[in-house]
Formats: C-alpha cells, structure tokens, sequence
C-alpha cells in the first residue's frame, strides 16, 4: 500500500539529509524561488502525490515562466542551474536543469497543454503538484515504456482514472499501448 506524498517526501530525516528528505528540500526550494503558482511539480514525485510511489533521484517541474527569468532567479539564489535552448524540431523549446545540494532537478516549459494553474498547493509542503490529467498528458506527450508505466502504475491505485488516462492518451494515439500496460501478465 503506497504511503501518503507527505509521509514519503519527509520521512527520512537522517543526519546527513540524503533520500527523500534532501528530494523534498530540492522541490521546496525551487518552488520558494520560482513562486509556487509559477512552477507545479511532474514526474515521480507528482505520481507519489497521487497515491503511486517509485523511487526517483530528482524533482521535475512545469513552469509556463520566462525561462531566462527564471535561471537567473535560481543563479541569484545561488542554485547551480543551466538554461539550454532546443533546437527547431524539438518538442520542448528550453530545458532548465540544476541541483539543490547534490539533488537534480529540471524545469520544462508547459508543453501538452499543461498548466501549472490546473495544480493543486500542497500547503504544508509549499509545493504545487501538477494536475492528474496534466501528470497523465506528459507522460503521454513523453511516450516511453517507463511513462506508460507509470500512467498504468497510477490506474493500479487510482482505477477512478482510467476514462480519462485512456481519453488522454487516444489523443497521444497511445490507448493501445497504455493498455498493453494495464493487461495482466
């Protein structure tokens, strides 16, 4: 049974403040720099939010913020981070990567018709989780094996959401192979 968002993020409290503690401070201070109604958090840390927890090593954001606005906000703060630009066929206009302490994490445009104001704020964490069919649309707009495992790993605790990760991923043409995930083995 998965542990609540909360108890996983702050529940190793050790000394040297590595695992879950150090991934939680790395998503807070991001989120205290960038504003949490600028940036919503993706990826793994969303899917614990949303009741399925697997292991992840960074915290991952949208931002529909100016992206040099907001690498220069971090590098003022004295956060390592970098700015890379895509090039004209690719899907995602700029990336920002850095690290809180030796924690990574990357901040993506809003892509897929995403919206970080479709988030929910966490108050006691002062963190904005993306929305689940936002969480879903990028895991589709990604399309890899471990994306669509992660949409079927989510539908395993949270079978309500199956109309619409199936809605979203037809979209994405990927209904038949976010099933092939969902078959028993």
């Amino acid at each position: 049974m998965p542990r609540p968002f909360g108890a996983v993020m702050a529940g190793n409290r050790n000394p040297q403040g590595d695992g879950e503690e150090s991934l939680l401070r790395c998503a807070r201070t991001v989120s205290e720099i960038l504003g949490p109604d600028s940036c919503a958090l993706i990826g793994g840390m969303a899917l614990s939010a949303f009741g399925y927890v697997r292991g992840t090593l960074d915290a991952d954001f949208i931002s529909g913020g100016e992206p040099m606005a907001m690498n220069a906000a971090l590098r003022n703060k004295g956060i390592e981070s970098q700015l890379t630009w895509g090039d004209p066929d690719d899907p995602l206009p700029w990336v920002i990567r850095g690290e809180v302490g030796e924690v990574p994490f990357d901040i993506l445009p809003q892509v897929a018709g995403t919206r970080v104001d479709r988030g929910t704020f966490l108050p006691d964490l002062g963190i904005t989780v993306c929305s689940v069919e936002d969480f879903i649309a990028l895991k589709c707009f990604a399309g890899g094996p471990q994306d669509l495992a992660d949409i079927a790993n989510l539908l395993g605790v949270r079978p309500d959401l199956r109309s619409i990760a199936l809605r979203v991923a037809g979209g994405y043409g990927l209904s038949e192979r976010l099933l092939s995930f969902l078959a028993p083995p």
